[in-house]
């Protein structure tokens, strides 16, 4: 699905704004989590789908859940989300799709 999931993109931006507060990983990827099983739920999808995300316009990754939750990428990921939180608009905002 290559639609932007607008109805995602407040409780996605939500929850990566308490973790730049709270710096409570665990909580972060709950709540992300908790998204996708809300979708998964009222869409006929297989288990090997998934949420994923662009930060900004000019983001070439699909990024997942499991691919924030990988500590090796938080550096990466702490300046996307400082970036999709601190001016949001258009350019930079976070978009949420599922496949």
């Amino acid at each position: 699905m290559n639609k932007n999931l607008i109805q995602y993109v407040y409780p996605c931006s939500n929850a990566i704004f308490r973790f730049l507060k709270d710096n409570d990983k665990p909580k972060l990827i709950k709540s992300l989590r908790k998204c996708e099983t809300h979708y998964k739920e009222r869409n006929e999808y297989g288990e090997d789908c998934s949420l994923w995300f662009k930060f900004g316009h000019d983001d070439t990754l699909c990024t997942t859940i499991s691919d924030i939750d990988n500590e090796k990428n938080i550096k990466y990921f702490l300046d996307k989300f400082k970036l999709v939180v601190s001016d949001m608009n258009e350019c930079n905002e976070i978009r949420v799709y599922f496949s």
